[in-house]
């Protein structure tokens, strides 16, 4: 196991478990977005894999993914809203 001490942390269970909540409702969503189910499936197996092989390198890679996730979502909620603001300029 790389990086035991993070692997085995309370703090890193408590995220693990809040991110699984949080990326399964994300993977329920009927987006007829590309990618909307892509990120949170890989931040779900890079967590699954770093809490079963306890490896706090595969957590932190998931730690990056969240990351990566939420603006890709961010992006995708701020998308229809900026789209207008420029439709609204041309016309």
């Amino acid at each position: 196991p790389r990086l035991p001490k993070i692997a085995k942390s309370i703090w890193t269970t408590r995220f693990a478990g809040l991110m699984i909540m949080i990326h399964g409702a994300l993977l329920a969503l009927p987006l007829p977005v590309p990618f909307s189910n892509f990120f949170p499936a890989i931040v779900l197996l890079l967590l699954a894999l770093g809490r079963y092989e306890e490896d706090g390198v595969l957590i932190g890679l998931a730690a990056v993914a969240v990351v990566v996730n939420a603006c890709f979502f961010v992006f995708v909620g701020l998308l229809p809203i900026l789209g207008w603001r420029v439709l609204k300029g041309i016309i």
